[in-house]
């Protein structure tokens, strides 16, 4: 396990320093060529002033310069080939769900305006937080619909209180938000079902799924505790979502159904009665 660990790690420093070059190599190559022609200027003008192996004839030099254009010309079509397989890409899969997030931050962004809806299923929602603030940014008018455990039901896990000072932290940061985007709609709804999983949905085009690990804690003894921002999570996007979202829908759509309203911010009425479940 430890020479897999290793590899991977050793992988992954290569993969970062390949697209590191390759991201300079223009600066890179551009630079070399200008100094191999600054050197066969100086050899012309001063012969005996460079060492024997830096004296270049005119062909010497035009061949360098040649083989370092040929270079850069693989390189950034290897890095445009990479950069379009990247964007084609429909489906990843995560070592932690912080890590998910953060990329589904960008294909929320990318898709802008023509987002309707955000549906979350959460447990405290507080790291799901920077998906709606992007939301807000990116997709005005947009409908927030966030699941969260209900506060007594979250005190059965770990310290009692610690989670309930979170969910009331979501709460407060989605308003504090609303407050700076008021074109925004946010529903937030407590549940009480079992635990399960953890889904964003972007309509019908983009999920992110993980799960929450449930386990006795010897420091708590034994107490319950959970986790869910340090577990796997999948994302999906298009035609490759459709098993997964179809899934975190019907998950979604069952625990609202016996949720209890929690929060309802909407333009122009800030907090107020709540909406039909489901209504845009």
């Amino acid at each position: 396990m430890n020479e897999e660990y290793i590899l991977r790690s050793l992988r992954a420093t290569y993969r970062q320093l390949v697209e590191g070059l390759t991201r300079r190599v223009r600066w890179i190559t551009r630079t070399l060529g200008l100094l191999v022609i600054v050197l066969f200027a100086v050899h012309l003008r001063f012969p005996e002033a460079l060492p024997h192996v830096l004296r270049l004839s005119l062909s010497q030099m035009v061949f360098i310069d040649l083989l370092l254009l040929v270079a850069e010309r693989v390189l950034v079509v290897e890095q445009a080939l990479a950069a379009e397989l990247e964007r084609r890409r429909q489906v990843w899969i995560h070592r932690q769900r912080k890590d998910a997030y953060e990329h589904f931050r960008n294909l929320l962004r990318e898709r802008g305006p023509i987002v309707k809806r955000l549906d979350l299923l959460q447990f405290s929602g507080v790291t799901a937080l920077p998906l709606v603030e992007e939301a807000a940014r990116a997709c005005r008018g947009a409908h927030v619909r966030m699941l969260i455990v209900k506060p007594e039901r979250a005190d059965e896990y770990d310290e009692k209180g610690f989670h309930r000072t979170r969910i009331e932290h979501t709460l407060q940061a989605l308003r504090v938000l609303f407050e700076e985007q008021p074109r925004l709609t946010v529903d937030v709804w407590y549940y009480s079902t079992p635990l399960a999983i953890s889904g964003v949905l972007v309509d019908n085009v983009l999920v992110c799924s993980g799960w929450y690990h449930v386990f006795p804690s010897p420091q708590l003894n034994d107490r319950l505790s959970i986790r869910g921002h340090i577990t796997p999570a999948i994302t999906a996007a298009d035609v490759s979502a459709e098993p997964l979202l179809s899934m975190v829908r019907a998950q979604f759509e069952a625990v609202l159904r016996v949720a209890e309203h929690a929060l309802h911010l909407a333009p122009q009425t800030g907090d107020s009665a709540p909406l039909e479940k489901g209504v845009a």
